[in-house]
C-alpha cells in the first residue's frame, strides 16, 4: 500500500453521496491534482473513473468557499506535499551517497 492509498483509506464512507462526504473526496482528488498527479493516476488510487476526478477539479473553485471543503483540501494537500518533500530529500541523500561512492572508487583505482 502506497502512502497515497493509505491517506485515501482514512476517508470514511467513500460511496455516500451526502455533501460532507463528497466534499472530502473531492478535496483529496484536487489536492493530488494540484500536486501534479494525472487524472488517471488519481482514478487508480481512488477507484473512481477519471471523469470523476475531472469533475472534482472543475468544482474546486466553487467548493473553496465551503469551510469544510477547504479544511479537507488543506489537510490533504499539506499531508501529501510534506510526504513528497520528504521523499525528495531521501532521494537527494541517496544520490549524494552514490556520487560519493563513485568518487571514492575512482580515487582508489587511481592510486
Amino acid at each position: 500500500m502506497t502512502k497515497l492509498e493509505y491517506i485515501w483509506d482514512t476517508i470514511p464512507n467513500k460511496r455516500k453521496r451526502t455533501l460532507p462526504h463528497v466534499l472530502e473526496r473531492h478535496a483529496f482528488m484536487c489536492a493530488l491534482r494540484h500536486l501534479g498527479y494525472t487524472t488517471v493516476e488519481i482514478a487508480e488510487i481512488t477507484g473512481f473513473d477519471h471523469s470523476t476526478v475531472v469533475y472534482a477539479s472543475k468544482m474546486h473553485e466553487q467548493n473553496k468557499t465551503d469551510k469544510r471543503y477547504y479544511f479537507h483540501y488543506e489537510r490533504f494537500y499539506n499531508a501529501i506535499n510534506s510526504r513528497t518533500a520528504l521523499n525528495q530529500v531521501e532521494d537527494d541523500i541517496r544520490l549524494l551517497f552514490k556520487k560519493r561512492k563513485a568518487i571514492k572508487e575512482r580515487l582508489q583505482n587511481k592510486f
